[in-house]
């Protein structure tokens, strides 16, 4: 009897492996991503019956290499402090090319991350592959393609660039009046530009990067109302013949689905409440953590990180991410700026906390010789004089 417990116990085990493996994955899921993914399912097994009359899988099925995917990738192999879901509203708003179709200002005003994120991630993301993307003309295009490149040529292409019209219409006699450069070296600066790239985004797919809001957060009557939009599709069971492996696996997807959507409503309900002010008085964001409401909720951090991946919420009639709605509290803004500081400094003449302290007032940042003590222990960084 006891090997077949055993038996019994690993397939039991088994299948709820199986069914938190795709609870995770369906989770981590925005609505366009979801779609296109029950959709492929539902081919593969007849017990899945997928409805919808949207056309969105068409744009992520596209043979195109998605934009996305090649940021996401640099950006996650790289040490580069860029929020996925800013990464994919930023990408939102570029066209084809790869350039913005809104000015900086427009795009700040529509976006609940800061401008001076939303400015150093533009500033990065201009300098992954395909180089020259997030600019808002192609002139900008152009000279950040000319900054990346380790051609001695690239030098006087750069300055070609505020020339473009001069090129155009083969005005190089201007062209070395205004910069009081050769002839040969003009010529070769142009012959460089023209290798470079006008459309950087041109061999990549960004239609199908959208924000597609999930939860809309409206105000009734000095309250907030928190609803899940109607999702694009509908997903039913096919009774019939059901006493089979595919018949479970549709099942378990289904209450997959529904598990997600009632997670990401049960999250938003908990934030919300922790920013009622904001969207009741316009008041800034309190700081508020994964680890904040996962407590909360009694789950796991990594389930609520899953949860809000890459997806957004409609208020007021605009359009913003999940992730921009969580702000680091004061204290750990202060630690993460302790831990930059010591990460850089001289390790010949490390920092002592005095001179953090003075460091952080420059950025400031106030806070006592004590408190930088403090936050400096708790952060397990040795004193100054063990860090020789």
């Amino acid at each position: 009897m006891k090997p077949q417990l055993k038996i019994t116990q690993t397939v039991q085990n088994r299948k709820f492996n199986r069914k938190r493996d795709t609870f995770n994955h369906i989770l981590t899921m925005n609505q366009s991503e979801l779609s296109y993914y029950l959709k492929q399912t539902s081919y593969q097994n007849p017990y899945l019956i997928f409805d919808s009359n949207s056309e969105v899988f068409e744009a992520l099925n596209q043979s195109a290499p998605k934009l996305i995917d090649e940021i996401l990738f640099q950006v996650h192999t790289h040490p580069f402090d860029i929020e996925d879901d800013l990464i994919a509203y930023l990408i939102s708003k570029l066209n084809s090319n790869g350039y913005f179709k809104e000015n900086l200002e427009e795009i700040i005003n529509k976006c609940l991350f800061s401008k001076e994120d939303i400015i150093n991630a533009i500033n990065v993301l201009q300098t992954l592959e395909p180089i020259g993307c997030f600019c808002f003309d192609l002139k900008e295009s152009l000279k950040v393609q000319c900054e990346m490149s380790q051609e001695a040529e690239s030098e006087t292409a750069y300055l070609l660039c505020d020339y473009l019209e001069e090129i155009a219409y083969n005005k190089i006699k201007d062209i070395e009046q205004a910069l009081n450069l050769p002839f040969d070296e003009i010529m070769e600066g142009i012959r460089f530009l023209r290798q470079l790239n006008p459309k950087p985004a041109s061999n990549y797919a960004t239609t199908s990067i959208v924000l597609n809001p999930e939860v809309k957060i409206s105000v009734e009557d000095d309250t907030l109302k928190i609803e899940l939009l109607k999702q694009d599709f509908s997903l039913s069971l096919l009774e019939q013949n059901s006493n089979n492996e595919l018949y479970n696996q549709a099942s378990e997807i289904i209450a997959c689905v529904n598990s997600r959507n009632q997670t990401l409503l049960n999250i938003m309900r908990v934030v919300c409440q922790i920013q009622k002010e904001h969207f009741l008085f316009n008041k800034p964001l309190k700081p508020c953590t994964l680890s904040q409401v996962s407590k909360t909720m009694d789950c796991h951090v990594s389930t609520i990180s899953r949860a809000i991946m890459t997806k957004s919420f409609e208020f007021n009639h605009r359009y913003y991410p999940i992730r921009s709605l969580f702000v680091r509290s004061e204290q750990e803004l202060v630690k993460d700026k302790i831990k930059e500081l010591i990460e850089n400094e001289d390790k010949m003449k490390p920092l002592s906390d005095a001179k953090i302290q003075s460091l952080l007032e420059q950025d400031h940042i106030k806070v006592s010789r004590r408190v930088v003590t403090k936050y400096r222990e708790q952060c397990k960084i040795p004193s100054y004089l063990n860090r020789r």
